[in-house]
Parts: C-alpha cells; sequence; structure tokens
C-alpha cells in the first residue's frame, strides 16, 4: 500500500502462531499496538481492524468450527467426482466463520490452485456484464493443505469481517484446480448468512 511499518519482534521457541498473515488495509496496526512486556497472551498479537481477536483466536475459533456438528445440507457444488459443501456458518467476535469440505472420489489428486469469494447479483448467470465484489479472509484454517488426494476429504475454514448482503445478490464461492479444469462454484444467499451460529 506505499506505506511502511515496523514491527517489534522477540524470539519464543514455542509460539502459539508460526505464521502471520499480515494483508495490507486487513490490518490495523495503530489501533492494537501492544506494548512491549505485555501478557503472555498479548504481546505481540496481530489484531484486524473492526476485529476484536488474535490470529490466535482465529485459529483456536475456527479449530472448534471444524468439530462442531454440520448444520448446513445442500449448499455446494459436486462433478467430476469431486465435490465442495458449505457444512456451516458460525459468528464470534465480529468475525464469521465459513467451513468448507472439500471430497474427492476419484483417482486422481486435486491440487487446490484457488478458493475466491464474490458478492454477485443473483442473475449472473443471465447476464454477459455484471459487477463482482471480491471478499478476502483475514484467516484460512488449513490453509497448507493444499492437495486432496483421491477417494479423501478435508475441511477447512475460512474466517472473514462480519458482513451481510442485500437480498438480490449472493456470495458465491469458486474454486480451481491447479493445472486441471475440475472447477466448481456454489452460491450463498443472505438468509444462510444471517442465520449463523454463535460459537
Amino acid at each position: 500500500d506505499g506505506k511502511f511499518y515496523s514491527f517489534v519482534v522477540s524470539y519464543n521457541e514455542s509460539p502459539a502462531a508460526l505464521a502471520l498473515n499480515l494483508v495490507g488495509d486487513q490490518v490495523n496496526l495503530k489501533a492494537r499496538t501492544q506494548p512491549l512486556g505485555g501478557t503472555e497472551s498479548q504481546a505481540g498479537s496481530v489484531h484486524f481492524a473492526n476485529v476484536a481477536a488474535s490470529q490466535s483466536d482465529l485459529a483456536l475459533a475456527s479449530d472448534r468450527v471444524l468439530h462442531k456438528a454440520r448444520r448446513i445440507r445442500r449448499i455446494g457444488d459436486d462433478r467430476s467426482k469431486m465435490a465442495v459443501k458449505l457444512k456451516g456458518v458460525f459468528v464470534k467476535d465480529n468475525v464469521l466463520y465459513y467451513r468448507l469440505a472439500f471430497r474427492n472420489r476419484s483417482n486422481l489428486n486435486y491440487d487446490l490452485d484457488y478458493v475466491r469469494f464474490f458478492i454477485v447479483d443473483k442473475t449472473i448467470a443471465k447476464e454477459s456484464s455484471h459487477q463482482e465484489i471480491e471478499v478476502r479472509p483475514i484467516y484460512i484454517h488449513n490453509d497448507p493443505i493444499r492437495t486432496i488426494k483421491g477417494h479423501s476429504q478435508v475441511e477447512k475454514v475460512y474466517a472473514f469481517q462480519r458482513f451481510t448482503i442485500p437480498a438480490d445478490k449472493v456470495l458465491q464461492v469458486q474454486t480451481g484446480e491447479q493445472n486441471g479444469g475440475r472447477q466448481l462454484a456454489f452460491s450463498v444467499g443472505n438468509r444462510v448468512i444471517i442465520k449463523a451460529k454463535e460459537l
């Protein structure tokens, strides 16, 4: 973003988080500066704009989401022996958590190239020109797992700063295969989002 930021860091042999996602305008560095020598749970925390949770909080909440019972059925896409399904939407501390399950029923591995989230018009399929607004997650649980092996399933949790969408729009989820043609997409309406279960 053309700005310069400085960070005070100290070595920790057993850190709570091994990687920190610092994504441009999604990190509020000024409002959440922690004093040197703060409490163990706060020292060095990375906080996100308008979100009262650190990355460690997001990771713990995402892990809880993975252990919750499935709340949503029949939302997803299934083709070419590959499926992606939405299993639940949860909310905590102004953060929305989307739990996605990727299931590979083929003998070929599925190398995940991307998972993208867009707010689009409901009539997107009928229009040649349309407006897409990409929504980017502030945290992805199980992000390093990029390969869904044949006859296996992987679940990921995508955390977003809380948002809702107008009645004439939907949240479209798109996934693509690296060096392959298996692309999947499905839509989530605002009614599903506003019924998010509290963690």
